[in-house]
C-alpha cells in the first residue's frame, strides 16, 4: 500500500482522474490518496492473495485460478 497525502484540491483531482490506475503506475496493490501536509510513502505488506496474471494482491482474488476480476475479464477475451 502506498499512501499519498495531497491538498484537498488535488487530491479530488487525483481521485477522480486517476484513481484506478495508480496501482498500475507505482506497481503495487493499493494505492490511497489523503489529506496531508508531508510527503510521505509507507510500504506495507498485503493480506490478500496476489493475482497469478498480474501478481496485484487484492481482496476479490480467490479460486483457482487465483486471479483477480480485471485479469478474469481479460483471460476470457471480455471488454476491460
Amino acid at each position: 500500500m502506498l499512501h499519498l497525502p495531497a491538498e484537498p484540491r488535488i487530491l479530488r483531482e487525483v481521485a477522480e482522474k486517476y484513481e484506478m490506475q495508480l496501482p498500475d503506475f507505482f506497481l503495487c496493490a493499493t494505492v490511497r490518496v489523503e489529506p496531508g501536509e508531508t510527503l510521505r510513502a509507507e510500504v506495507a505488506k498485503s493480506q490478500y492473495l496476489g493475482c497469478e496474471r498480474c501478481w496485484r494482491a487484492l481482496e476479490e482474488v480467490s479460486g483457482t485460478p487465483a486471479l483477480c476480476r480485471r485479469c478474469t475479464r481479460a483471460v476470457r477475451g471480455e471488454p476491460g
